[in-house]
């Protein structure tokens, strides 16, 4: 079950690192959302809109653990961009039959990690909402 539950996040990060948002498509419930420090999504053309950009921008994504509970994931990984990191985020998804529900969410590791993050205050984050 565990392995279950960690195979549509693994497919997430996968589609991550080789910047392939539409290996992510299949993953999402069609309600899926997004709420995050620097926006929020509904739906799978939102969501993968906003993606998109993020996985656009990336020029590595590291998992560095990931920690399952029933149908909730929490992987936390380290961001790096052409202007910033690496930058510690946690990814929370919500899978039920092998999608990601409308629940998911990244949080930075402290509150202020966002306020003082380059991207940020260079605004050079691409995704729009």
């Amino acid at each position: 079950m565990i392995a279950r539950r960690r195979a549509s996040p693994n497919a997430y990060f996968d589609a991550w690192k080789a910047n392939d948002i539409e290996r992510v498509r299949p993953l999402l419930h069609p309600d899926v959302a997004f709420v995050g420090a620097l926006g929020k999504t509904h739906g799978v053309a939102e969501t993968l809109g906003g993606l998109g950009g993020m996985f656009a921008m990336t020029r590595q994504v590291e998992v560095i653990h990931r920690w399952v509970d029933g149908p909730d994931v929490l992987t936390w990984f380290e961001l790096r961009t052409a202007a910033a990191g690496p930058m510690a985020i946690v990814n929370w998804s919500h899978v039920e039959d092998g999608r990601i529900h409308p629940d998911p969410s990244h949080v930075p590791p402290t509150p202020d990690a966002w306020l003082t993050s380059p991207l940020l205050q260079e605004n050079a984050w691409p995704l729009s909402y």
